[in-house]
């Protein structure tokens, strides 16, 4: 009998790891002052930029997209009803989405008053103050925000339907490198405002000896700006709208509330039991925002964020 007819049969493999679904980036704040997923959102602009500018330059290493804030339920306590945020993105290294890799940027806090949920008030607050966010933009420098000015000019290119190769095109990536350029060490020496005639100036500076070059990009310059003033319009009054119809469905919510209590209370004998327990409650609007109140905790609204 051959050493081949007593071989052991061959043990089967395992199976190849399953590649993970995401991959996962968590930032862990030290001490100082915290305001949630705003330091991960800068740590997202800075690799969106600098992927952006190697890119540009001819060295690509990849780009971002789809950057959008999420919600997952808690999953140490998954019978519960919390839920953790983060900002999901996908990161891919070619023109066609090739290696595309789903990333998720978590946020870990050293104080537990800042893990925990905003109060509903800190809620309110925050819908309220979200109308003049894009007013506070407009008149933010030129040289802030910037990756909502490259995601204005992206959508003007857009508009316009720029060809790929045509000259168009050029002046596009030109303003756009000029702009990073505009970010720069030299030129917040020489523009420490950073306004859009900053802007302009630099612009200018950049195209020395070159005057229709100059005169197109200037033009190009001040369609983006005026594009993305009327972007950030549109945004206040959609935000505005928004704000003004939140404000009467609680005002509807609360008016319904008092209406309630006046019927309930106009019922004699429900009048003479609630008299029995002491002075009854009145049908005003601080009864009513009490009730509304505790109605909002007993649905979760409290723990919105």
């Amino acid at each position: 009998m051959t050493d081949a007819a007593v071989a052991e049969p061959d043990e089967p493999q395992p199976a190849p790891p399953q590649p993970a679904a995401y991959a996962a980036v968590v930032y862990f704040h030290g001490m100082g002052s915290q305001r949630r997923y705003e330091e991960s959102s800068r740590l997202i602009d800075s690799l969106d930029r600098y992927l952006a500018v190697e890119h540009r330059a001819g060295r690509s290493q990849g780009m971002l997209r789809n950057i959008k804030a999420r919600v997952e339920p808690l999953r140490a306590a998954p019978a519960s009803n919390d839920i953790v945020g983060y900002i999901r993105t996908v990161f891919s290294t070619g023109p066609q989405a090739e290696n595309a890799r789903t990333v998720r940027f978590y946020e870990a806090y050293w104080a537990p008053v800042m893990a925990g949920n905003a109060s509903a008030w800190g809620v309110v607050k925050w819908l309220l103050g979200q109308p003049l966010r894009p007013w506070r933009t407009l008149r933010a420098p030129w040289r802030e925000r910037q990756r909502m000015r490259r995601a204005s000019l992206v959508a003007l290119a857009e508009r316009r339907g720029i060809r790929p190769g045509s000259d168009d095109e050029r002046d596009y990536n030109r303003l756009m490198q000029l702009y990073d350029r505009f970010e720069g060490l030299g030129a917040q020496r020489d523009h420490p405002e950073g306004t859009f005639d900053d802007f302009l100036a630099f612009l200018a500076r950049q195209n020395d000896g070159r005057p229709q070059a100059a005169q197109r990009l200037a033009a190009l310059a001040r369609a983006w700006f005026t594009a993305y003033r009327w972007s950030e319009l549109r945004n206040a009054a959609a935000l505005a709208i928004m704000a003004l119809t939140l404000f009467l469905i609680v005002g509807a919510l609360l008016g319904g509330i008092v209406v309630a209590l006046q019927s309930l209370l106009a019922f004699a004998p429900l009048a003479e039991l609630l008299a029995s327990f002491g002075e009854p409650p009145k049908a005003d609007w601080k009864t009513a925002v009490a009730i509304g109140t505790a109605l909002a905790a007993l649905f979760g609204v409290t723990r919105f964020l």
